[in-house]
């Protein structure tokens, strides 16, 4: 199984505003980071250095600074944010320790990803402990951002694992599920409605793999 992390193993509602909200100086420069950032969905990219380049360089283009400070203020002040807004406002949804560990009962392997930086600062914020995944994977180290279909292959050579079985779980159709479908994997659209049955699925029912 594998899981997206933003959106899908919590709850993520809220979190841009209170982006914006916990940094007001550098709105804007977060503004052109999400708009780098869309433009860069699904493109591959021979290295996680080459990928942070271009993102910072779009961004520096954008809003006429220096690469150098869209860098810095991307790991020196964008992701520990987004780490502490998470510290103090989000948790893990409560299913996902017993889903885990049905999966790991089974047999199954467990993968997280997410197309920022910092995972395993992020996991350790909601609650996720280290050993509860298999896998930590961040996308722009391993190919690029979702629906990317290498980040996906990549996945799968380090899980070795086949696409048939494979599910991935993410709240996103447009990434998770485009970049899943590419690389054969099956995948289920998570939503807050739809998590309590997912994990039912889960627990009771061995066809599902």
């Amino acid at each position: 199984f594998l899981f997206d992390l933003d959106g899908t193993l919590y709850d993520s509602r809220r979190m841009p505003i209170r982006l914006i909200l916990g940094d007001l100086r550098h709105c804007l420069i977060l503004k052109a980071e999400r708009t780098v950032r869309q433009r860069l969905k699904g493109k591959a990219f021979p290295s996680e250095q080459a990928y942070y380049d271009t993102l910072f360089e779009g961004i520096a283009r954008m809003r006429r600074i220096t690469p150098e400070k869209a860098r810095s203020w991307y790991f020196e002040r964008y992701m520990p944010q987004m780490v502490a807004i998470l510290k103090a406002h989000y948790k893990a949804r409560p299913e996902v320790p017993a889903l885990f560990d049905r999966i790991h009962a089974r047999g199954g392997k467990v993968a997280v990803i997410s197309d920022y930086g910092s995972v395993r600062e992020k996991l350790d914020a909601i609650g996720i402990a280290a050993g509860m995944a298999d896998y930590e994977f961040e996308a722009p180290a391993i190919g690029g951002l979702k629906p990317c279909a290498d980040t996906f292959r990549h996945v799968l050579e380090v899980m070795q694992v086949q696409p048939e079985e494979t599910l991935m779980v993410g709240d996103r159709p447009d990434t998770d599920g485009l970049g899943a479908a590419g690389a054969g994997i099956g995948f289920y659209l998570i939503e807050n409605d739809t998590w309590n049955q997912l994990t039912t699925n889960i627990l009771n029912n061995d066809s599902l793999q």
